[in-house]
């Protein structure tokens, strides 16, 4: 799929937008979550006055979401000097099924500066073993992405561990990586709980939070970018994940945390 037409289809009249979500991203029984509030964070993002960008988000995933005609509302919750807050729903046949709070800012303070910590080294991408896609075994969305493993126990494995490190990028690069694009790449890896484990089992993305540091250059669509996940702990069927992602020179673009169910058989 052309990624940068896709989105540039995307568009908002009077706070609405009408997204049709397309086949071959399924994710179990729903379309890949990754690209659905990719979806809505662009939509929101063409609200944004001259200088703002997202700074947050705050996600709920309701219900499944599936191929065909994806309503999208968008409401300004509050706009203050330099922060704006929006609360944006997406739903299908009149039933809600995403519920996300976005804030954008404007650039404040310079005074108050401090540089992310930068990931630990990895091997290269051209080192790190390639996870492929695999028909009937890997989820369907998966076939466009490009993993590199890097570090960290595979799936349904017993282990003892549960972090996660490695390389990805899109199949069919986009001409530049957009903001939005960060949810795709970042929500693509399975999560690091599912290590834990010692049979595939179904897991699914309750809630999301986001944040997103100064990109300070423009990324080309074809870079590898380096992402890193751990589990915090999981306990009574739910399990919190934190994860980052990182330009190719160890520059932090996002950090965020879920909390996803565990449906153990």
């Amino acid at each position: 799929m052309d990624l940068d037409k896709y989105f540039a289809d995307v568009r908002v009249h009077d706070e609405r937008s009408i997204v049709n979500m397309p086949e071959g991203w399924g994710q179990g029984r729903a379309v890949f979550g990754g690209l659905v509030a990719a979806v809505m964070m662009h939509a929101v993002a063409q609200r944004r006055r001259d200088g703002e960008r997202v700074r947050s988000i705050l996600l709920n995933f309701i219900a499944p979401v599936q191929p065909g005609q994806l309503d999208i509302s968008i409401t300004c919750l509050r706009q203050g000097k330099s922060v704006s807050f929006y609360k944006v729903e997406a739903g299908q046949d009149g039933n809600i099924a995403v519920i996300m709070q976005v804030t954008l800012g404007l650039a404040r303070d310079e005074q108050l500066q401090m540089q992310a910590l930068r990931p630990h080294n990895l091997t290269s991408p051209e080192s790190a073993m390639v996870l492929p896609y695999l028909p009937g075994v890997t989820p369907e969305f998966t076939r466009h992405f490009d993993y590199r493993w890097a570090e960290g126990p595979m799936p349904y494995t017993s282990s003892k561990e549960a972090h996660i490190s490695g390389w990805i990028r899109f199949r069919q690069p986009p001409g530049t990586i957009l903001p939005a694009y960060l949810l795709m790449l970042s929500d693509a890896w399975p999560p690091a709980c599912l290590s834990l484990l010692s049979a595939p089992t179904a897991a699914s993305s309750m809630s999301w939070s986001m944040d997103f540091p100064q990109q300070t250059s423009v990324l080309p669509g074809q870079d590898w970018l380096r992402y890193q996940s751990r589990l915090d702990y999981a306990e009574e069927g739910f399990a919190c994940v934190d994860d980052a992602l990182y330009a190719p020179d160890g520059q932090l673009l996002m950090r965020s945390r879920q909390v996803v169910a565990v449906f153990v058989k």
